[in-house]
C-alpha cells in the first residue's frame, strides 16, 4: 500500500500501533499513547506511568467507544475506554483509565482481545 499522509516526527521510537476505528489510530511511544486521524492529525494523547510495550483494541457496545489495553514495562496492563468524538476533519479521542491489572513480573509485550471482548490475553517476557 501507499502511505497517504506523513505525520510529524515522534519524540521516541514507536512500540505499537493499532486502528481504533476506520478514521483513527492509537500509537505508543515511550509512556505516551497518541491518537491520530487517518490524515495524520493528532486528535489526543494520554500518558501512562510506565513505558507502553503493546496495544490491543476492542469494540464496546457503544458505537463511538473502544477498549484500549496497554501492556506496560512494569508488568501491568492499563485498560482504557476511548471515546471518539467526531467534529471537523479529524475529530477528537478522549481516553479514560478504567483499571490497571497486574499481569506478571515482566514487560507485557503481547495483548489480544477475544472477538467480542469477553477476555483479554497477555504475554510477558
Amino acid at each position: 500500500g501507499n502511505l497517504a499522509h506523513k505525520t510529524d516526527p515522534f519524540e521516541a521510537p514507536l512500540t505499537s500501533a493499532r486502528f481504533l476505528c476506520e478514521a483513527h489510530i492509537a500509537v505508543a511511544s515511550k509512556q505516551k499513547i497518541l491518537f491520530l486521524s487517518h490524515r495524520g492529525a493528532r486528535c489526543g494523547e494520554v500518558e501512562q506511568k510506565s513505558n507502553v510495550c503493546s496495544l490491543a483494541v476492542c469494540k464496546t457496545q457503544a458505537p463511538d467507544s473502544r477498549w484500549l489495553a496497554c501492556g506496560l514495562e512494569d508488568a501491568g496492563v492499563a485498560l482504557l475506554r476511548v471515546k471518539v468524538k467526531k467534529s471537523g476533519a479529524s475529530g477528537r479521542c478522549d481516553a479514560q483509565l478504567v483499571q490497571v491489572l497486574q499481569a506478571g513480573e515482566q514487560d507485557v509485550r503481547a495483548l489480544h482481545f477475544t472477538p467480542k471482548g469477553e477476555a483479554l490475553a497477555g504475554g510477558c517476557d
